[in-house]
């Protein structure tokens, strides 16, 4: 069964958000790559959708990079994902949406871009995370007795406010 190169370009990049948050927003790039890539190959090869492992990560590889007409690499497409997972450039959505042939394709991209792969707020993933991470120390060291803890808290992550 062939699939639009729209669906191979969203299933990449819900892999990458997927291990992106996973890690707490410290994988790198590469890392998300190769992780997207090899969910996806697992996945296709167990649909039957590919005759072998090499063909589905060459195709997988190439729905992002070689069939983009706005990418011109792999690395560029990589470029263009951590800019997004990071929430400081919508290119990825234009590209993808400028690669939708029909309607629906429209509509599936307008829907996974939607979701925003950070908080609307402007502090960063990396800074969200380690604020969970103080958080939950906080409240395992004080088993569960929140109050007081606020002080605390802000002097830990360094908060003026």
């Amino acid at each position: 069964m062939r699939r639009s190169r729209v669906e191979d370009v969203l299933d990449v990049l819900n892999e990458m958000r997927y291990w992106f948050f996973r890690s707490g927003g410290r994988a790198s790039i590469e890392q998300l790559w190769c992780e997207a890539v090899e969910s996806i190959t697992k996945r296709e090869l167990q649909s039957n959708r590919f005759n072998g492992r090499r063909s589905a990560e060459n195709c997988i590889r190439d729905a992002c990079s070689r069939r983009l007409r706005r990418v011109e690499s792999a690395y560029d497409f990589k470029c263009m994902a951590a800019k997004w997972l990071n929430g400081t450039s919508d290119s990825m959505r234009s590209v993808v949406y400028f690669e939708a042939r029909s309607d629906p394709e429209r509509s599936l991209v307008n829907k996974f871009f939607g979701i925003l792969p950070v908080s609307a707020a402007t502090e960063s993933v990396a800074v969200a995370a380690a604020k969970r991470r103080v958080d939950a120390a906080l409240f395992r060291q004080y088993r569960g007795r929140y109050h007081g803890v606020k002080a605390e808290r802000e002097a830990l992550r360094g908060d003026d406010s």
